[in-house]
């Protein structure tokens, strides 16, 4: 799976090249999710993502920093999360391109719902040209056939 996300992202930074005289305006939120109060714990999201931000951002992407910091947002809450989404949608206005990168649980009771947190605003779409999501989510429990 990893293998893929960072193909994906390779190609994006292909289809949206940096040869223009100034440089497309990319934005990117990055985020990875590895404690959870109610669901087991993961071990790579975080990683995954704090790779791919570090990546986005040595390529031209503004990265929202949730810490202020360094790009990337990790272990955040549902509210942390819904913000982070609003700072993308303001920074994604009159962009060429803007990545939504989410690693982190995705549990079989939620399937149906709003899960991983957000999904239907981030499906709203942030105003941008084009928008890309990509989802690297584990799932806990197996997922029952109907």
């Amino acid at each position: 799976m990893r293998t893929f996300v960072f193909s994906a992202v390779t190609a994006l930074l292909l289809m949206v090249g940096s040869a223009q005289a100034d440089p497309p305006k990319r934005v990117a939120l990055v985020v990875g999710n590895d404690k959870y109060q109610l669901l087991s714990p993961l071990h790579n999201p975080v990683l995954d993502a704090r790779t791919l931000a570090t990546i986005l951002d040595a390529n031209g992407f503004d990265v929202i920093k949730c810490d202020g910091q360094r790009p990337g947002c990790f272990d955040l809450t549902r509210e942390g999360l819904f913000d982070a989404l609003d700072k993308l949608r303001e920074r994604a206005e009159g962009a060429e391109l803007a990545l939504v990168f989410y690693s982190g649980q995705r549990s079989t009771a939620a399937l149906q719902s709003d899960y991983p947190p957000g999904r239907r605003r981030i499906q709203a779409g942030p105003a941008a040209k084009c928008a890309a999501i990509l989802w690297n989510c584990a799932r806990n429990g197996r997922i029952e056939s109907r």
